[in-house]
């Protein structure tokens, strides 16, 4: 029986052979362009357990121990997990610079963009070589850059799935108040069967609540469709802002 320290056990448990294997099928995603850049950052976050997790399988490989599931299944794939993050990082930058030429960028990829810049910014703040500062100085550049730029408007399907959700969430919200003020004895039914009919009820609709909050997250991993490359200004655009003048065909 293959046997780790115990809280590198509960990592690998996360990163089961099925989840690597989905990793796998985003990281050939984005080689495709299919990504936007709010998935590739989503991407990005996800690829480093898998990274550490092939370093861990690597050691126990060269020291000749026996590896679990989902360290074998790293293992299967080194040579992509292996490459992942320097990958992905530079898609993610060729796609940014893009988006700010010529796509545009939403109000949430900017926001998850300006979050992974103070990041790097962050770890790069004790490295006191040229190289660092010279790295730190593009960061902030990229970092101007996207505060001062305007966004454009999500896509027609996710504009669709935020309503959805919105009212998922309203539903829940009024079954809720009411089930979790029983479930607390500030409240009573008038009868077993309208507690069991609640009970349902809520259940249903918690489990309706994630699946919608599910395929927005999907869609929002999606590249935007060619109709919506040139849509109605975001929030800091009128009319004849700064994308208005972009052609809807995408850059090859």
């Amino acid at each position: 029986e293959v046997r780790l320290e115990a809280p590198l056990e509960a990592m690998d448990a996360q990163l089961s052979a099925k989840a690597l294997a989905e990793l796998i099928a985003r990281i050939e995603e984005a080689r495709a362009g299919q990504l936007s850049l709010y998935g590739l950052l989503a991407l990005l976050e996800d690829v480093q357990p898998a990274a550490d997790l092939l370093e861990r399988a690597q050691k126990r490989r060269d020291e000749g121990l026996g590896v679990n599931g989902a360290q074998r299944a790293a293992l299967d794939a080194e040579e992509m997990v292996g490459q992942a993050t320097k990958e992905v990082k530079k898609m993610l930058a060729d796609d940014l610079a893009r988006a700010l030429r010529v796509e545009g960028i939403t109000s949430r990829e900017r926001t998850r963009a300006l979050g992974f810049i103070e990041a790097q910014l962050q770890a790069a703040s004790k490295d006191t070589s040229q190289t660092a500062a010279a790295r730190r100085d593009r960061l902030k550049e990229k970092r101007c850059e996207l505060e001062t730029c305007p966004t454009v408007a999500e896509s027609t399907d996710v504009k669709r799935l935020e309503k959805v959700l919105s009212q998922r969430q309203a539903e829940f919200a009024g079954v809720a108040e009411i089930y979790e003020a029983w479930m607390v004895g500030k409240t009573k039914f008038k009868s077993n069967d309208q507690l069991q009919g609640t009970k349902r009820r809520y259940e249903e609709l918690k489990k309706l609540v994630s699946e919608a909050q599910s395929t927005l997250e999907a869609a929002l991993h999606r590249r935007r469709p060619i109709e919506d490359l040139n849509p109605e200004p975001g929030p800091g655009i009128g009319s004849g802002g700064a994308w208005s003048t972009v052609g809807s065909t995408r850059p090859k």
